[in-house]
This record gives C-alpha cells, structure tokens and sequence, in this order.
C-alpha cells in the first residue's frame, strides 16, 4: 500500500502537508525537489537534479507568450495593497460591503483573521457572505498548504471561499476544491477556479462583533479621508491664490518699473542729456528735485505756460544786465 503510484501533484501537496516546519532535511529535499529546490549557482542556467532554471529561461522553454515574459516585471512588483485595491474596485457599493482584516472574534478571543469578507446586499443575488485570502509570495502559500484547517475559523461562516494572488503563486492541482482562485492581472482581477458554493454555518455574536467593528472603523476612516482630502483641497486653493497674488504683485511691479523708466529716459532726452552726464552734472537726488519743481509750476503742461516763463523771465534778466553793466561803469571811473 505504501508502493502504490500517486499523482506527482497529489504526492506533493501531501508532502507539504506532512512537512515539518523547521528546515528540511536531505532525504525530504530528494523527495520534494519542487518545494525544497537546490539552491544554483548565479548565472547558472543548467537546470540540473533538484534544480530550477530561472523563471524567463523556464518560460522561454515553456513558450511562454512574450507579452507575458515583458509584463513579469511588474507582476513581480505586486503587493498586497494593490489586490486590495482590485477587491474595493470588484467588490464595491452598492452591491457589497467590503472589510478587510476580519478576526473570528474580537479583543483576547480573536484567533484567526481573514484578509477580507464581502457582504452581498442585494437579495436577487443571496445576501452571501465570501471570504478572502490574499497571498502575493509563493511561500506564504506553501505554508498555508501545510495548514489548510486554519482557514475554518472564518471560512464556515462564509458560503465561498477565495485565494487571491499574483499570477504564479498557486500551481495546478494545490488548490482545495472547495476554495475559489482569483489573479490579479493589469486588466483586474480574473478568476482561475471558480469558488463554489457551500452551506455556510450560522454567524456567531463573537463573528458579528467582528464584522460590525470593521463597520465602525470604515465608517471612521471615510470621515478621516473625507476630512483629510477637504483640508488637502484647502491647502490647494490658498497655495493657488497665493501663487497668484505673487505672479500679480510680480507682473505689476514689472510693468511700473518699465514705465517709470520710459518716463525717465522722456526726461532725458527732453533735457539732451545722457543718464551719465545728469548724475555728474547734477546729482540723481538734484536733477530729480529739478524735474519735480518744474512739474509743480505747471510749465510744462502748455506752450502758453512755456511762454508765460520767459515773459517773466526776460524783464528780469533784463535788469540784471542793467545792474551789472552799472556797477562795471563805477568799478572803471574809480
């Protein structure tokens, strides 16, 4: 009986189920070379006894399309948040009520937690309660497979029951029957192996506390969101109004400061002067005193006020030619 021929697959998951915790040993690398690989050499492609040859040499041989050899990359970048995120997208309002991070029970009696359950709302559809594992790495998977019974805590209470992962991270044949696979894939979430449907038991007062206390905090977590994004806008608007009010306050000092030069080289060629020749002649402060003085008489608004200067200008110069002319006569008598 021990001779008989199993499946390679079956032979597996029973190996991982059997498969002590601690590091195995030579003989359990032998006889699991898929779930105990030896280690090769870097660089070393040679897929030799009980080794594996890198994924995009193994894909190559596999012919795999390239479309899915470029997207590795970011496959490979996956994390858990972002299948949370494809779970709020799939699973959203108004036909689900979505908790992530759902424990068995609340306070000290909490013992198992699942990654996420989802409440259908709508009647037509059976107001089923499903349940969510999210495994984004290949070795929390195999540790889940030695530990399948764990999920019951929170699985009896649901009517299916679903792995959600990266693409590659379950084999063929790993998955229990009763558990449903989802991949995330760029284009959402797809589904592998539907999950059926089972007689869920009745949900206990400690599972509803559970479920009602995520309730609460989503409920806390829309307001802090809510409220953190009405601050961000805030934040926005005023550092927009005053990028604004600066640009302003900057194209307005331009513009004045272009005007009053063109003002002043006016001044400057009304004068026949040069900027260099005012301030060695006069003074920047004199020559500024000057123009203000004579803007303040008003002569340089009309030609009749030009004209009224020299008028009174001309008796004036008049007589102080007379005056020197006489005191030049006594100074030549004497």
């Amino acid at each position: 009986m021990r001779n008989e021929a199993r499946p390679p697959e079956q032979h597996h998951r029973d190996a991982a189920v059997r498969l002590p915790r601690h590091r195995a040993s030579a003989r359990q690398a032998r006889s699991c070379p898929r779930l105990y690989p030896r280690p090769a050499a870097r660089g070393d492609c040679r897929a030799g006894p009980g080794t594996r040859p890198p994924r995009a040499v193994a894909r190559m041989r596999a012919g795999a399309p390239r479309d899915r050899q470029e997207h590795r990359v970011m496959i490979d970048k996956l994390r858990a948040s972002d299948i949370r995120a494809a779970l709020k997208k799939k699973f959203c309002a108004p036909e689900y009520a979505l908790f992530f991070e759902v424990g068995d029970a609340t306070g000290g009696r909490a013992r198992r937690w699942a990654d996420a359950v989802a409440m259908g709302l709508w009647p037509s559809r059976g107001l089923s309660l499903s349940g969510f594992e999210i495994k984004v790495a290949r070795n929390d998977w195999v540790k889940e497979m030695r530990a399948p019974a764990k999920a019951e805590a929170i699985a009896r209470y649901c009517s299916q029951w679903w792995m959600v992962t990266s693409p590659g991270i379950i084999r063929e044949g790993e998955l229990p029957e009763l558990w449903g696979h989802f991949e995330l894939h760029p284009n959402g979430l797809r589904v592998i192996k539907p999950a059926p449907l089972t007689e869920a038991e009745p949900i206990t007062r400690e599972f509803l506390a559970a479920l009602l206390r995520r309730a609460s905090e989503l409920d806390r977590k829309i307001e802090h969101e809510a409220i953190e994004k009405a601050i961000a806008r805030d934040a926005e608007a005023t550092k927009r109004q005053i990028e604004n009010e600066v640009a302003w306050r900057t194209r307005r000092g331009e513009e004045r400061a272009k005007e009053a030069e063109q003002k002043l080289q006016a001044i400057y060629d009304a004068c026949g002067l040069e900027p260099s020749e005012v301030t060695r002649m006069f003074g920047a402060d004199n020559f500024a005193r000057a123009v203000a003085m004579v803007h303040r008489l008003g002569v340089a608004q009309t030609y009749n006020g030009l004209a009224d200067l020299a008028k009174k200008v001309r008796p004036l110069a008049d007589s102080i030619d007379t005056f020197m002319a006489a005191i030049s006569d006594n100074e030549e008598a004497a």
